[in-house]
C-alpha cells in the first residue's frame, strides 16, 4: 500500500508542476465562466478535479480558493456562501475517485475487494453530490440575479491549451491501465508518469531542470510524512484493538444502544464517524474508522464495501459539519466570513452527501452494483431526486419557493433516490442483489390505464396498509391471514380479467398519489424490511 501511495503522490506533484493545476482552473473558469453564477460554478468543477491531486481538503481550498472566492464575491454571491461552497467542493474531491485521498487503496485493502471495484462504486455518490451542489450554486445565482464573468477576466484559450496535453494524456493513461487492462494501481500510476515525463520532455522542458525536479521529489517527500506516520500508528492502534478486543465492545455497544434496529444503527454510526474524523486528515479518518465503527455495520449485514463507504463518507463530512468544520475554517478568513456560518451554508450545500450513504447501504445500485438496467434506472431516479433536495434547500426553481413547497420537494427527493420508488411508480424490475428490489405496476402505470395492480412482496404491502376504496380492502382474502404480503381488493388494486374497470381516471390518479405517499412511509415502518442482525 506505501508504494502505491508514494507513485500516486509523485504523479500528482509532477503533474501540479507540469502546469495541470493552473490547467484545471482555467478549464473551468473558461467553461462556466459565461454562465449565470460561473464562479461558483468554476469553483465545484475546477475543486472537484484539483482534489484528485492534492489529497487534502485544506490544500485544495488554499490553492483553487485564492481564484474562485473572490470572483465568486465580485459577481455578488455572500462571503459565507462563497466559503461554503469552496469548501464544499474542495472536500468532495477526497470522496471523488480515483485516488480518495488515498483512501480507496486503503479500503481495497481493508475490504480486499479488488481496487477497480472500490473506484467504480465510489463514482455514483460521488456524482450525485457534485451534481447537487452544482444545481443549487446555479439556482441560487438565478435568484439573485447574479451576473455572468466579464469576457475580459476569462482565460485565453491558447494559453489554456498549452497545459492540455500534460494534463490529459497522462490521465487518459492511468484511466485506461486501470479500467481497460486492469492493472495494479502502483503499475498503472507509473506508466501514467512515464507518459508525463515523456510529455514534459516534449513541450515544456523547463520543467524538467534539476532543481524542479528536485523540488518534486522534495515536495513528495514532505507529502508522505503524515501518511507514513499515521500508517505506523494505525498499525499500533489496529494492534491494541485486537488484543483488548476495543473494537468488537465497541461494535456490539453500537448494536445494542440501536436495539437491533438498522436505522438507529446507522444513525449511530454516522455521528461517531462525524465525531471521530473532526480535524483529522483522510487517511487517518478511513483507519480510525474502519478498525472501530465499520465491524459494526458488517456485523449486522451489511455489504463491507458499502459499510466502509459509509464511514468514510461521514468521516470527511466533519470537514463541513460545525463546530469543527476544519475545511470551512480555512474558507471563511479568505472569504473573510464567519468561520461558523460558512459551516452552515456547507452544511447546506452538502445535503445529499448525508442521506447517500443511508440509500447506497440499503440500495447497491447507487455504487453501481447489480444489474446495467437496475443500475441504470436507479442512478436516474436518484439524480432527479438530488435535485429535488438541491432545490428545496435552495428555496428556488423559477420563482422563490414557499415552505409548503420545499417540504413536498424534500419528501419527492427522498422517495425518488430509493431505488424501489421507480417500480412503484411506473412498472417493473427486478430484485436488487441485497433482496430489496420489487416487482409489479405502479402509481403512473394505474394513472394512465384506470387501474392499479398490487406488487408482491414486501414492495407489494403498501398496498393494503393504504386502505384506500370500497370495505373490502381492509378484508383478507379467504383462507390466508391478514398481514403483510395479503391481498387487496381496493379500487386501485385492479379488476380481474372478467371485470372491467370501475373507476375513473382522476380517482385513480387520488387514490394513487395517496398510496405512493403510504408507500415509502409503509415500507421503512416495516420491520420486516430491514435485514435482521445474524
Amino acid at each position: 500500500m506505501a508504494g502505491v501511495v508514494l507513485a500516486f503522490v509523485l504523479f500528482g506533484n509532477l503533474l501540479f508542476t507540469s502546469g495541470g493545476g493552473q490547467f484545471l482552473t482555467d478549464l473551468s473558469m473558461r467553461a462556466m465562466g459565461r454562465y449565470r453564477g460561473g464562479p461558483a460554478k468554476m469553483s465545484v468543477l475546477s475543486s472537484s478535479l484539483f482534489g484528485t491531486m492534492t489529497g487534502s481538503a485544506a490544500a485544495n481550498v488554499a490553492f483553487t480558493g485564492m481564484v474562485t472566492i473572490p470572483l465568486m464575491k465580485r459577481v455578488g454571491y455572500r462571503p459565507a456562501f462563497a466559503g461554503g461552497v469552496e469548501a464544499v467542493a474542495s472536500s468532495g474531491g477526497l470522496l471523488a475517485p480515483p485516488v480518495m485521498g488515498a483512501a480507496a487503496f486503503l479500503m481495497a485493502e481493508f475490504t480486499e475487494i479488488p481496487y477497480s471495484e472500490v473506484a467504480l462504486a465510489a463514482l455514483g455518490p460521488a456524482l450525485l453530490y457534485y451534481i447537487a451542489v452544482f444545481i443549487q450554486v446555479h439556482l441560487v445565482a438565478e435568484r439573485e440575479n447574479l451576473p455572468n464573468v466579464k469576457p475580459e477576466d476569462l482565460p485565453r484559450i491558447d494559453t489554456m491549451l498549452r497545459g492540455a496535453l500534460m494534463f490529459v494524456v497522462p490521465l487518459a493513461v492511468l484511466i485506461y491501465c486501470l479500467f481497460v487492462k486492469f492493472l495494479a494501481p502502483d503499475t498503472s500510476v507509473v506508466y501514467a508518469t512515464a507518459a508525463l515525463l515523456l510529455i514534459m520532455a516534449a513541450v515544456n522542458r523547463a520543467s524538467l531542470r534539476p532543481r524542479e525536479l528536485l523540488s518534486v521529489i522534495e515536495s513528495t517527500g514532505r507529502s508522505l510524512v503524515q501518511p507514513i506516520v499515521i500508517a505506523a500508528l494505525a498499525g499500533l492502534i489496529l494492534g491494541v484493538v485486537n488484543i483488548t478486543g476495543l473494537g468488537s465492545t465497541l461494535s456490539q455497544a453500537l448494536i445494542l444502544m440501536a436495539s437491533d434496529a438498522l436505522p438507529v444503527l446507522l444513525v449511530f454510526t454516522a455521528f461517531a464517524s462525524i465525531v471521530l474524523g473532526m480535524g483529522m486528515p483522510a487517511v487517518a479518518i478511513y483507519i480510525l474508522l474502519a478498525v472501530l465503527v465499520a465491524p459494526a455495520l458488517q456485523e449486522f449485514g451489511i455489504e463491507p464495501l458499502a459499510a466502509h463507504l459509509f464511514i468514510y463518507y461521514f468521516g470527511i463530512m466533519s470537514y463541513v459539519t460545525p463546530p469543527m468544520a476544519f475545511a470551512c475554517f480555512v474558507s471563511g478568513p479568505m472569504a473573510g466570513a464567519d468561520p461558523f456560518r460558512t459551516g452552515i451554508e456547507g452544511m447546506k450545500l452538502s445535503v445529499v452527501a448525508y442521506v447517500a450513504p443511508f440509500l447506497f447501504v440499503l440500495y447497491p445500485e447507487l455504487l453501481l452494483v447489480g444489474h446495467w438496467l437496475d443500475v441504470v434506472i436507479a442512478m436516474a431516479t436518484a439524480t432527479v431526486g438530488a435535485g429535488c433536495l438541491a432545490a428545496a434547500v435552495a428555496g428556488f426553481i423559477v420563482r422563490r419557493l414557499h415552505w409548503l413547497e420545499r417540504l413536498l420537494l424534500v419528501a419527492v427527493g427522498l422517495a425518488l433516490m430509493t431505488s424501489e420508488t421507480f417500480s412503484d411508480v411506473w412498472g417493473s424490475r427486478p430484485r436488487s442483489p441485497s433482496g430489496f428490489g420489487c416487482r409489479g405496476r405502479g402509481t403512473v402505470a394505474g394513472i394512465a390505464t384506470g387501474r392499479r395492480s398490487r406488487p408482491p412482496g414486501r414492495a407489494g404491502e403498501w398496498c393494503r396498509s393504504a386502505r384506500l376504496g370500497s370495505e373490502e380492502s381492509s378484508a383478507p382474502t379467504k383462507g390466508k391471514r391478514a398481514g403483510p404480503g395479503a391481498r387487496s381488493t381496493s379500487a386501485c388494486a385492479g379488476p380481474t380479467r372478467s371485470s372491467p374497470p370501475t373507476v375513473s381516471r382522476s380517482t385513480c390518479a387520488a387514490n394513487g398519489c395517496a398510496m405512493f405517499v403510504g408507500a415509502r412511509a409503509a415500507t421503512f415502518s416495516d420491520p420486516t424490511w430491514w435485514p435482521s442482525n445474524g
